[in-house]
C-alpha cells in the first residue's frame, strides 16, 4: 500500500513532464515503487512450502490470482 501511495504522485509528475530527462527519472522512480510491491512474492512462496511440494504449491498459489 505504501509504495502505491508514493507511486501515485510520481505518476502524476511523470505525465506532466515535457523534458525527456525528467521523463526517464520519474519513470525509473515509479517503476521502483510500483514493482516493489511484488518483489518479495517469490521469496515468500519458496519459504512457505516444504521442498517436496514447493514447485507445485508455489505455482498453484501464484496463479490463483489469474482465476
Amino acid at each position: 500500500m505504501i509504495p502505491m501511495v508514493i507511486a501515485l504522485p510520481l505518476a502524476l509528475l511523470y505525465m506532466m513532464q515535457t523534458d525527456h530527462t525528467w521523463f526517464l527519472v520519474y519513470f525509473l522512480l515509479f517503476l521502483c515503487f510500483f514493482a516493489g510491491k511484488d518483489a518479495l512474492n517469490p521469496a515468500w512462496l519458496s519459504e512457505r512450502f516444504p521442498t517436496e511440494v514447493r514447485a507445485t504449491a508455489s505455482g498453484f498459489v501464484y496463479h490463483q490470482g489469474a482465476v
